[in-house]
């Protein structure tokens, strides 16, 4: 059985245990060939159990999946919760069934039917049903904190009107009169209307947990649908029960608001969990690390796809460590201290000499780089990004900003609005070195 840890790197580097094979003893009268030089010995395994993964991308903001939006908060919570559906191995546009078992969509494409699969266990002991999983999403939509992924469930369910950057926002568009210049206060609507909003969302997504189905109503064709259910997004599934015992939202339309938008920290899954996916949360110190314990009672008996992971996973322990400064990395790797690091492109020559072998996304694309070599290559594929480097028109120096100098045009610093002048964005725009910037 294998480890679905799932790791969002664009390179890391796994220090690979060398074992020497056993040699028959010579024949008698025979001379021994001179051995072969020794190999570059590696840093050996402390824990065969247990992997440290050691990152540079930050912590989670919170380990509560209708939350984040983010890449270190989901790395983490795509092994504790799972969702409806998953993506079929580096594929964005096939999916393979996860928490459903199968489902359909209506002739138009506006509603969704999910067949829920059963016998899952959470992680706490509870028991995966239909209305479970109505009940994320309904929370989901109903959280909605300012500048979060909602947005993309709003426009789906409501129209792109609805777009909105929050459930507050969302819920004054939605109550606003047709004939309404700007859309009320959200603390001025009357709390028998607010339950209307909540009531609503509830009618377009509805569980049936006899059939054990669960069905969305879109306002439009959502052909993306099976990619928000193998995110986080929709597809951390939680268990309305403990959910509720353990103090969030319990489903009431009456009670909604006092959960809506909250702070990273202001929800029970912000240093919580209880999903159902191969790994337990065992427990995450905010600026040292994350630890994950492997599910010993995880649903999953038949490989995800030919040759993928299924069962227990065989990693029984995975440490996360945040270490902002590569040399530090590098070092906790060379020690023995890391068994996998994150590793940025302009570093990558300091760590190739040691390569032993590089392997693409899978291990039957790895080749053998160098024979003397102690370390493994897993390269993701290629992927487009983009880092925008703004020109800011009024820096703000309330407080002080060490970015401006002495925020004067006197050879220490700069004025805080330098760059609101066109010219000078004009001749930055001209003089920078793109060709630089790419080869970089």
């Amino acid at each position: 059985m294998r480890n679905r840890f799932i790791l969002l790197t664009s390179l890391v580097i796994i220090a690979s245990m060398l074992l020497g094979a056993c040699q028959p003893a010579p024949a008698a009268g025979t001379t021994p060939e001179a051995p072969a030089p020794a190999a570059a010995k590696g840093p050996e395994f402390k824990n065969p159990d247990t992997i440290t993964f050691v990152t540079g991308a930050g912590e989670p903001e919170t380990l509560d999946p209708a939350w984040t939006y983010e890449t270190a908060g989901s790395t983490v919570e795509l092994n504790l919760y799972e969702g409806l559906t998953f993506f079929k191995r580096e594929k964005t546009d096939e999916f393979i069934p996860a928490l459903a078992t199968e489902w359909k969509t209506s002739d138009d494409g506006k509603e969704w039917t999910f067949n829920i699969r059963e016998g899952v266990k959470f992680h706490e002991g509870g028991t995966l049903e239909a209305h479970d999983v109505a009940y994320t999403a309904q929370r989901a939509f109903l959280q909605g904190r300012i500048d979060g992924w909602q947005w993309i469930v709003y426009e789906a369910f409501y129209g792109p009107d609805m777009a909105m950057a929050s459930i507050k926002d969302f819920a004054a568009a939605y109550l606003a009169p047709e004939d309404a210049e700007e859309p009320p206060a959200f603390e001025d609507i009357a709390e028998e209307d607010l339950v209307k909003v909540c009531e609503d969302i509830q009618s377009k997504i509805v569980a049936d947990d006899a059939a054990g189905t669960v069905t969305y109503k879109f306002m439009q064709p959502v052909p993306w649908m099976l990619a928000l259910t193998s995110q986080q997004f929709l597809g951390g599934i939680l268990d309305k029960e403990w959910m509720a015992e353990n103090g969030d939202w319990d489903g009431d339309c009456a009670t909604w608001t006092k959960y809506a938008d909250p702070s990273a920290e202001n929800t029970i899954l912000f240093n919580k969990a209880n999903g159902t996916g191969p790994y337990k949360l065992d427990h995450w110190t905010p600026g040292e690390e994350i630890v994950l314990a492997a599910n010993e009672d995880y649903w999953r008996t038949e490989p995800m796809w030919d040759g993928g992971p299924s069962g227990v996973a065989s990693i029984k322990r995975v440490v996360i460590k945040n270490v902002d400064e590569w040399g530090t990395r590098l070092s906790m790797l060379q020690a023995g201290d890391a068994d996998e690091i994150y590793t940025p492109p302009q570093y990558r020559g300091e760590v190739e000499p040691f390569a032993k072998v590089t392997c693409g996304i899978d291990e039957s694309s790895c080749a053998e780089d160098k024979a003397d070599g102690y370390l493994q290559f897993f390269r993701k594929l290629p992927m487009p990004a983009i880092t925008p480097a703004q020109l800011n028109w009024q820096i703000n120096v309330e407080g002080g900003n060490p970015y401006v100098g002495s925020g004067e045009m006197d050879g220490n610093g700069l004025p805080a609005n330098f760059f609101s002048d066109l010219h000078i964005r004009k001749a930055f725009s001209t003089c920078f070195d793109y060709d630089a910037m790419v080869k970089d």
